[in-house]
C-alpha cells in the first residue's frame, strides 16, 4: 500500500509538472501574438466589424444589459480592455463570437459547429455576467472564448499525458511527447478563439473512458467533439475498430456467435451515439434553411437542399470555401503547400516507419492471432485483457505476469474500481479454455513505445486524416487539422529518445517546433494565416 500511494504520489507530481509546461506555454504564445501585434497591423480587418443582429429577438445579449454597456459613465481602462479584446477577434474567432451573440444568421455560419459558440454564450451569461458593463458584451464573449479554449488545453495536455503513458507504457516517453503536444505548430490557434482545444480536449477524455472500458462515456465524449469539429465523428472509428476485435474474437476463435452479435448491437448503438450531434446539427441546418412557410405550403430554398442526401456542411465548405478534391493545387499555393509540409512529412513518416517495423501488425489491422498482440490492437481495457490471469492466479499474477502493464499509470486500477469496472460481466468476458495461455502469450507480447499494437488505430485515424489534409481541404489548415493527432508527437518523441544522436536530435526538433510557433503566430497575427 505504502508503495502504491508513493507511485501515485509521483504520478500527481509528474502532471503537476505537465500542467505547469502547458501554462508556460500559454504565457508564450501570449507573448508572441503581444509582440507581433505591437510591431505590425493586422492583415484581417474584420475584428471590429460587428453589425446589430439580423433578427434583433435572436441576439442573446442579457437583458437589462444595453443600456448598462453604453453608459457614457463607463470606466476608460474598461472601454480601452474592451476594444483590445475585440481587436483580437480575426478569422475564425469572428464567426464563433457573431454565433454566440446572434446564433446561425447565415448560411456559411453552419461551417462553424454549435458547442464553443453555445458555451461562450453560456460561460458570458451566467459566470462573467459582471464584465458585461465593464468591457461591452461581445468582448465578454471574446473573452470567454480565449478563457475557455486555454481552460480546455491544459485539460487536453492533462489527457494528452495519461493516454501517452497507458499506450507507451514509458514515462519518459510520454513525457517528451506531451511537451512536444504544448509546444506544438498549431499553438496559436489553441490559444485564439478555434475549436481546437476543445476538440482536443474532448477526444483526449473520450479515449481514456474507451481505455478504462468506460465505452458509453466515452460515446458521449466523442458525440460532443463531433459538435465541436467535423472530424470528431472519426472518433467513432475507435469503437468500431474494439468491436472489430471482439467480434472477430467471439466468432473465429470462442464460436459464440451470440456474443458476436450481442457486440455488433452495441458497437451500432455506441456509434450512432457518437456521430448524433452532428447529424443533428445537419438537421437542423436542414430546418432553418430549406423550407420556408407561403401560404401554408413548404417552398425549398437552396440547391442543396434538393440533394438525395442533403449536406449542409459539405455544401457550405465547397461552395463559399472551395474545398474539394485537388481544387487547392495550384503554382500559387506553393508556399502554403511547405507551411504545411513539416506536419504532413511527420505524420506520413509516423504511418511508413510503423509500418515498415510491423507489417503483419499494420496490415493485418492487429487481427493476426500469431503475433500475441490483438488485445493490444483493439484497446481493450486492462481486465478486458487480464481478467483469465486474474481469475486464474489472482491478485499476486498483477506483479508476476504484468510487470510492465502501465509503470507510470499506477492509478489505473484505482480509477477501474471508482468507475464500477473492477467486476465485468462474466458472460461478457468469459474465454476459451486456452484463454489463459493467450493472456500469458499477450503479456509477453506487450512491447512499449511508438511501435506497440496499441498506436496501430491511433496511425489508421492519421493516415485517413492525412490524405483529406493533402488532397481534399485548404492544405494551409494541415497543420492545425493533424494537430491533435497524438501518434505525430509519439513518434517524434520515440525518434528524439532512440537516435544515436539523441541530444542533435532533440535540438533540431524542438528548434523547428519553436520556430515553427513563430512564425506560425506572426502569420495569424498580422499576415495571411494558415487557414
Amino acid at each position: 500500500m505504502a508503495k502504491e500511494r508513493r507511485q501515485e504520489e509521483e504520478a500527481w507530481r509528474w502532471r503537476g509538472g505537465i500542467l505547469g509546461i502547458a501554462i508556460l506555454s500559454r504565457l508564450l504564445i501570449l507573448a508572441l501574438t503581444l509582440l507581433f501585434r505591437h510591431l505590425a497591423s493586422p492583415y484581417d480587418s474584420s475584428a471590429l466589424i460587428d453589425p446589430p443582429c439580423l433578427v434583433s429577438s435572436t441576439s442573446q445579449e442579457p437583458a437589462g444589459i444595453a443600456d448598462r454597456v453604453q453608459d457614457p459613465g463607463r470606466r476608460t481602462w474598461g472601454r480601452r480592455i474592451g476594444a483590445a479584446i475585440e481587436g483580437s477577434i480575426v478569422w475564425d474567432g469572428v464567426y464563433y463570437v457573431r454565433i454566440a451573440k446572434c446564433g446561425y444568421e447565415y448560411e456559411q455560419s453552419h461551417a462553424f459547429l454549435p458547442v464553443l459558440p453555445l458555451t461562450m454564450r453560456f460561460m458570458t451569461n451566467y459566470v462573467l455576467f459582471g464584465m458585461i458593463p465593464l468591457i461591452g458584451h461581445r468582448a465578454t464573449l471574446a473573452f470567454s472564448g480565449y478563457l475557455i479554449n486555454n481552460l480546455s488545453f491544459l485539460g487536453a495536455a492533462f489527457y494528452f499525458h495519461r493516454l501517452s503513458c497507458y499506450i507507451l507504457r514509458d514515462r519518459k516517453l510520454a513525457t517528451s511527447a506531451t511537451l512536444l503536444f504544448c509546444f506544438n505548430p498549431a499553438s496559436v490557434f489553441y490559444f485564439s478563439i478555434y475549436s481546437e482545444s476543445m476538440f482536443s480536449l474532448l477526444s483526449f477524455a473520450g479515449l481514456w473512458c474507451l481505455l478504462l472500458g468506460a465505452k458509453w462515456r466515452a460515446t458521449l465524449l466523442f458525440g460532443l467533439s463531433g459538435a465541436v469539429r467535423s472530424n470528431g465523428v472519426l472518433n467513432a472509428g475507435f469503437l468500431l475498430f474494439q468491436a472489430m476485435h471482439e467480434a472477430h474474437n467471439y466468432f473465429f476463435f470462442l464460436n459464440k456467435p451470440l456474443m458476436t452479435g450481442r457486440v455488433i448491437y452495441f458497437a451500432v448503438l455506441q456509434v450512432l451515439g457518437s456521430i448524433l450531434p452532428f447529424v443533428s446539427f445537419q438537421g437542423y441546418g436542414y430546418y432553418q434553411l430549406c423550407w420556408t412557410s407561403n401560404d401554408d405550403e413548404l417552398v425549398v430554398c437552396r440547391p442543396w437542399c434538393n440533394s438525395s442526401i442533403p449536406y449542409l456542411y459539405g455544401f457550405v465548405q465547397n461552395h463559399y470555401w472551395n474545398v474539394g478534391f485537388l481544387n487547392y493545387f495550384h503554382w500559387k499555393q506553393l508556399p502554403n503547400f511547405s507551411l504545411a509540409s513539416p506536419m504532413l512529412l511527420l505524420a506520413t513518416c509516423a504511418i511508413v516507419s510503423y509500418a515498415k517495423r510491423r507489417p503483419l501488425v499494420f496490415f493485418s489491422l492487429g487481427l493476426a492471432r500469431q503475433s500475441g498482440s490483438w488485445r493490444e490492437a483493439a484497446l481493450l481495457s486492462l481486465l478486458d485483457r487480464y481478467r483469465p490471469v486474474l481469475d486464474n492466479q489472482g491478485a499476486q499474477a498483477r506483479s508476476v505476469n504484468m510487470p510492465n502493464v502501465v509503470p507510470a499509470e499506477p492509478i489505473v486500477h484505482k480509477e477501474l474500481k471508482q468507475r464500477h469496472l473492477q467486476r465485468p460481466n462474466a458472460s461478457q468476458f468469459q474465454m476459451h479454455n486456452q484463454s489463459w495461455q493467450e493472456s500469458q502469450e499477450d503479456a509477453v507480447s506487450f512491447s512499449a513505445g511508438f511501435y506497440s499494437a496499441s498506436t496501430l488505430s491511433f496511425l489508421l485515424k492519421l493516415g485517413f486524416m492525412t490524405a483529406v489534409a493533402s488532397f481534399i481541404m485548404h492544405v494551409q489548415v494541415a497543420t492545425r487539422f493533424l494537430s491533435s493527432s497524438l501518434p505525430i508527437y509519439w513518434y517524434a518523441a520515440s525518434k528524439m529518445e532512440s537516435s544515436v544522436h539523441g541530444k542533435r536530435i532533440q535540438s533540431i526538433i524542438w528548434t523547428l517546433f519553436l520556430c515553427y510557433i513563430s512564425v506560425g503566430t506572426l502569420l495569424f497575427s498580422n499576415f495571411y494565416p494558415f487557414t
